[in-house]
């Protein structure tokens, strides 16, 4: 028997917290980084979308503190509260958050995988390309608040063109090259003199006796080139 609308809403609580308070309940050791200017940029564009989560069992942030140090930043610095923030009388921002229980110990584990599993997606370039053509067409702000950038709409123009933005630099970088291995003849008694070979014959490449020292493999030059704005290299 599937839940009841009583029990759905019951699982998840939405909750006006004061956003100073906050602070209190990130998670010092969260390994994720975040892009604060970015998400500063998409929130001062967009409002406030995506609520900040938090586990109730250990009282701990699990998702959305790179939201909540970028309300910070914006507020320290005296910009506007974003559009679904509420501001109290005495001036402090009232944040929406989301309020659920997990099981013991598994705030840590869940922070990881709410952040990993987004960050395991990718993109279909060639979808990804119009749509940011369409918003750079169409939006008077341009791509401001989406995290992609002029220069990355060149990458991605150029990908999907088969060449490549004048940006790129072009690098000579050594490649170890599949050439057998050349092995010095085996040496002659003292005095002893190497026979010739035969009119019309053909020397017989020298073979490694066990043990012989072998020189290093033979490298040549492949060119490649290295995107300066994803570091990602191209062969040519």
């Amino acid at each position: 028997m599937p839940p009841s609308d009583t029990s759905r809403l019951e699982s998840h609580t939405l909750q006006f917290q004061p956003l100073a308070s906050l602070p209190e309940r990130v998670w010092d050791l969260n390994p994720r980084r975040y892009d604060l200017p970015a998400i500063a940029e998409s929130l001062g564009k967009f409002g406030y979308g995506d609520p900040i989560l938090i586990d109730d069992a250990s009282g701990q942030i699990v998702a959305g503190q790179g939201v909540l140090a970028a309300l910070l930043t914006m507020q320290s610095s005296g910009q506007p509260a974003p559009e679904r923030i509420v501001v109290a009388l005495d001036g402090g921002w009232l944040v929406p958050c989301v309020h659920f229980r997990l099981k013991d110990g598994e705030s840590r584990p869940y922070s990881v995988a709410t952040n990993r599993t987004q960050e395991l997606g990718g993109w279909q370039d060639d979808l990804l390309l119009d749509i940011l053509n369409e918003i750079k067409a169409t939006d008077p702000l341009g791509l401001l608040g989406t995290g992609f950038t002029d220069s990355d709409l060149d990458v991605l123009q150029h990908k999907a063109g088969g060449d490549l933005p004048a940006t790129f630099k072009q690098l000579d970088t050594p490649r170890p090259d599949p050439v057998a291995a050349v092995v010095p003849p085996p040496e002659l008694p003292a005095g002893a003199v190497p026979a010739a070979p035969a009119p019309g014959s053909q020397a017989a490449a020298p073979v490694a006796a066990p043990g012989a020292a072998v020189t290093a493999p033979l490298a040549t030059i492949t060119r490649t080139v290295t995107c300066p704005h994803c570091g990602e290299e191209f062969p040519l």
